[in-house]
């Protein structure tokens, strides 16, 4: 080596390839990783540390310049190289006490953790995590800093500085010595620091899912994009859609810092570090850049202005999230004390030989030419290995193997195994967007594969990727394909559907009210299948129908109004627009007094000629007894030629009850056509008759003398001679059950009296 070269960290073809699987290398080729040198032929004049303090107490900084300073160098000074973090933890358990954190502890595998009870039960809960190791290359991990007349830390050139990521401990330090010094009210603030980052995320994988329980966000300092001699270091990575609210707070933040911020978000490929974890399972992540230049060698050096910098971003960035009301924020599912690396989405990184790569390459390029019973097991082997190995090569080639093998023609148990195969392989992935191409092949399945399991197993596929994905194109495209599929003959796939669309909700509801109207109805059709939209579930793989749609609006009426999300855009297209079969489904949900726009369509409905139309609105007006309809149900009995089905209608004039007793009586009474009728609903509803009855006994005797007995023949005899019924045998004729005019009790003792 010729004399001055200072010795560089150089790395073999499997550690750029694991490197590049970690995602370290974005930003950055890999000619650049390999040739490191740094740009300038002479190192800056060397300060002591107490005039590099001077300098740096200049800069603006939000929280106790010095304090940041210290907390950073006296991290770097403590060597953790992965799997040797206990120093490193000793010294931020004390940090952590001092700051009021309670239940720290250390889980089995080193990770320390900690929580700070909530002051604000309407302020966001956070989570703010930073990993303890280091790479150490070179000599030794004994770190010993050099400070510069320019505002930089450097080394010795014998190993790295250790600023990834020991700059993002002292960066969350500074952030939640700044919330307890300034007595800022929040939610409950959890810390988690992890050991074995830089060996593939070892340690985040062994805690708990539960500690992202009830969390609105996860604030770390360590993301995938290095940062160049001549580059900013104002740059943050965003776990979360472009959209969200919180990426307008992270750079309302940054200007409230005097930067100009670079947002990356992860969605575009910047994931790395221990957050490529977290975020699958639902958690929305700012990862600050740790503003490290040439990390993991020994030309890397900090700029303590991009440090300040970066802390103070991150402090707005929290004091804004904390005055955030987290009512509008959706939480996800609650986890279990399962690790987060057994779960479901969190990468794995494996390193791979070239010509190991090469064949596995080959074999997904060939496969589809195989026999189904050899096809499958080969395919499930590719899925398994492929997420771990991160080589996206690899992912397209599996993806286009999947695109040629998936199809309708297969045996029944093949294609039932390849979508199993499928469903393990979205479970895997982090990032879904390669498997974009493979929707219409799993479409095609769900309408027209032959086997049932296939179908359902296609459903999961399709679920899988709405969850995981964020462009929101994409999104409303399976939600479309979703509803279409409610015209399934399939009973299990309906269920699959309905569960789907019940639990993701807010995100259809507008898809599903636009399906229900038949609002873009022709678009629709053009976009599934060129204006021929399959009729689901048929048995005959060459039939095209056009979408069923009467099928669909019912089955989307009965999710809504099962979930009480029917609009009332709906209501009245179901009055107005729609069919009988889709009315009958509205009879036991809706409730008429929530709307006089709703009694104001039943009423019009009574008197519809169109077939089914009158007995829905009348057996609607039977269900929920509306009284206001009365008038119109007695209306149609009395014009046979307008009334579909008279029993019917004496079913609901019969179901409302007293408050149609009156009228009844008055105008259908002398009818002797209906005098049957008209004698059963008294007798059933004219309560005051049944209590005056009660109290006949009394009455009797009060009139005829105590000695009077209902038993007694003579005086029944009498009675009836009195009233005019010479039949009377017994006096429950007197309630004309049985026989005889109509009369109320009071009429009986108005002549008893005379």
């Amino acid at each position: 080596m010729p004399a001055g070269r200072i010795p560089i960290k150089t790395y073999s073809s499997e550690e750029l390839r694991l490197l590049a699987a970690e995602g370290r290398l974005k930003g950055r080729g890999i000619e650049g990783l390999v040739n490191l040198r740094p740009d300038r032929k002479s190192r800056d004049r060397e300060v002591s540390r107490e005039a590099f303090a001077q300098g740096a107490s200049r800069i603006p900084c939000w929280n106790k310049p010095g304090e940041l300073l210290r907390s950073f160098v006296d991290l770097i000074r403590i060597p953790s190289p992965p799997g040797k973090e206990e120093q490193v933890a000793d010294y931020l358990e004390g940090k952590l006490q001092r700051l009021g954190y309670q239940g720290i502890s250390r889980d089995s595998f080193g990770n320390l953790m900690g929580h700070s009870p909530s002051t604000d039960e309407h302020a966001p809960n956070l989570l703010f995590t930073a990993h303890m190791d280091c790479v150490y290359p070179g000599n030794g991990t004994s770190v010993r800093p050099v400070f510069c007349a320019s505002g930089e830390i450097r080394t010795n050139g014998q190993t790295s500085l250790g600023a990834d990521d020991k700059a993002g401990i002292a960066s969350i330090l500074s952030t939640l010595d700044y919330i307890y010094s300034a007595g800022l009210p929040h939610g409950e603030l959890r810390v988690l620091f992890t050991v074995q980052e830089e060996l593939g995320y070892r340690g985040v994988k062994q805690v708990p899912a539960s500690i992202l329980n009830s969390i609105h966000l996860v604030v770390s300092m360590d993301p995938p994009v290095r940062v160049g001699q001549d580059e900013s270091a104002h740059l943050a990575v965003l776990h979360m859609p472009p959209a969200h609210p919180f990426v307008h707070l992270v750079r309302e933040a940054a200007q409230d810092c005097g930067i100009d911020p670079t947002l990356l978000f992860a969605e575009d490929g910047y994931v790395g570090g221990d957050t490529i974890c977290l975020s699958p399972l639902g958690a929305l992540v700012v990862d600050f850049c740790s503003c490290s230049r040439y990390p993991h060698t020994a030309h890397e050096h900090l700029r303590i202005r991009d440090l300040f910098d970066q802390a103070n971003w991150m402090i707005s960035t929290v004091e804004r999230v904390l005055s955030y009301d987290p009512t509008g924020l959706e939480l996800r599912a609650v986890y279990g004390d399962e690790p987060i690396g057994n779960l479901t989405g969190v990468r794995k990184q494996v390193p791979l030989t070239e010509e190991l790569l090469e064949t596995k390459v080959k074999l997904a390029r060939h496969i589809h030419s195989r026999p189904g019973p050899k096809m499958v097991p080969a395919l499930m082997h590719l899925s398994a290995i492929t997420p771990r190995i991160g080589d996206p090569r690899l992912l397209n080639s599996v993806v286009e193997a999947y695109a040629r093998c998936i199809r309708l023609d297969q045996v029944p148990q093949v294609l039932r195994d390849l979508t199993v195969s499928l469903v393990r392989f979205v479970s895997n992935l982090a990032d879904v967007r390669p498997l974009q191409a493979l929707i219409p092949r799993a479409q095609e399945v769900v309408e027209r594969g032959g086997d049932e399991h296939a179908q359902v197993n296609a459903l999961r596929f399709l679920e899988e990727v709405f969850q995981k994905e964020r462009r929101v194109a994409v999104k409303a495209r399976i939600i479309r394909i979703m509803i279409l599929c409610l015209q399934s003959n399939s009973q299990a796939v309906v269920d699959r559907l309905t569960e789907f669309l019940r639990g993701n909700l807010d995100e259809t509801i507008h898809a599903l009210t636009v399906a229900f109207c038949n609002r873009n109805r022709g678009a629709w059709e053009r976009a599934n299948a060129h204006g021929k939209a399959r009729i689901v579930g048929s048995r005959s793989r060459g039939k095209h129908e056009h979408i069923g749609w009467t099928t669909i609006r019912q089955r989307i009426l009965q999710l809504l109004l099962e979930e009480d999300r029917i609009l009332p855009e709906m209501m009245e297209w179901i009055f107005t627009h729609d069919g009988v079969a889709t009315q009958r489904i509205a009879v036991g949900f809706i409730d008429p007094g929530r709307s006089s726009r709703i009694t104001e369509l039943i009423l019009q409905n009574l008197k519809s000629r169109e077939p089914g139309v009158q007995e829905t609105a009348v057996h609607f007006v039977g269900t929920h007894r509306m009284v206001p309809a009365v008038g119109v149900l007695i209306d149609l009995l009395l014009t046979p030629y307008l009334c579909r089905n008279r029993s019917l209608v004496e079913w609901a004039l019969d179901a409302i009850g007293p408050p149609a007793l009156g009228e009844v009586i008055a105008r259908l009474g002398s009818e002797a056509e209906f005098e049957g009728f008209v004698r059963r609903m008294f007798e059933r509803h004219d309560s005051a008759t049944e209590m005056e009855f009660a109290r006949l006994q009394g009455r009797l005797q009060n009139v005829y003398g105590s000695n009077f007995q209902l038993r007694d023949m003579s005086q029944l005899a009498m009675l009836g001679h009195y009233i005019g019924r010479n039949d009377l045998r017994e006096v429950d004729h007197l309630s004309g059950i049985n026989e005889g005019p109509l009369f109320s009790t009071t009429r009986y003792l108005n002549c008893m009296s005379t």
